[in-house]
Formats: structure tokens, C-alpha cells, sequence
């Protein structure tokens, strides 16, 4: 339960991460972002979810193949 309540957590800021980077962009007096920080940051996270993802579909597959 804990993975799946931080796989939520996660979504969620990647979610915001995103929001206030778009935001933030379209603000004239803002200067430009590090996008190269921000796609990175994004990127990671990305990556995370995958992982923590990962262990979920493998259950879910080994429930079908054992029904």
C-alpha cells in the first residue's frame, strides 16, 4: 500500500512540477527557465514511476498466468 500511496504522491508533483513550469514561462517579466533542469527533473520522475510501477504489473501478470 505504501508504494502504491507514493506513486500517487509522485504523480501529483510531477503533475505540479509541470504546472508551474508552463506557469511560470508565460510570465513576460519571468526570466527563461532551465528547461534542461526542469526536463531532467521530469525525466526522473518519469523514470521513477516506471520502477515503481514495475512491481504491480508483475503481480498483475503472475495472477493472470496462476488464474
Amino acid at each position: 500500500m505504501e508504494t502504491v500511496r507514493v506513486r500517487g504522491t509522485l504523480v501529483d508533483d510531477l503533475v505540479e512540477l509541470r504546472r508551474a513550469a508552463d506557469a511560470a514561462a508565460g510570465e513576460w517579466w519571468q526570466r527563461a527557465l532551465p528547461e534542461e533542469q526542469v526536463a531532467r527533473a521530469e525525466h526522473e520522475g518519469h523514470r521513477l514511476l516506471a520502477r515503481l510501477a514495475a512491481p504491480a504489473r508483475d503481480r498483475v501478470g503472475c495472477e493472470r498466468t496462476q488464474g
